[in-house]
């Protein structure tokens, strides 16, 4: 968890993780998220050009503002991060990072159930 408080944007959504999915510790919705936005603001203030861990930090916030946990559930929000996510997860396609194709179909997944919710309005 150290490193997670640190400037290591890999580190604190990985931390986002275990809270959010329960795994090796209770399931804490506030912390993902406290971490999901701490790895956010680390990614975008850092010159490293590592895009995939920004799909996956712009990904995590996005399912958590489409599903409500912590904040208000807000399908347009959630459809900016989602969309930022997706350009990442293109220049990941360019550069042939390791499992691009997983993070791009659950993006796009997400980046569909969000379209689909906002239509029903």
């Amino acid at each position: 968890m150290k490193s997670a408080d640190s400037d290591n944007a890999n580190a604190a959504y990985k931390v986002g993780d275990v809270y959010f999915y329960g795994d090796d510790m209770p399931k804490d919705d506030n912390l993902a998220f406290k971490y999901y936005s701490q790895a956010n603001s680390i990614a975008r203030n850092s010159e490293s050009r590592d895009d995939d861990i920004k799909a996956d930090i712009y990904y995590r916030i996005a399912l958590c503002l489409y599903i409500g946990r912590v904040v208000d559930q807000d399908d347009l929000l959630a459809l900016r991060y989602v969309n930022e996510a997706e350009y990442y997860s293109y220049c990941d396609r360019f550069e042939n990072k390791f499992m691009w194709q997983s993070t791009a179909k659950r993006i796009e997944k997400l980046r569909d159930e969000i379209l689909e919710n906002l239509q029903s309005y």
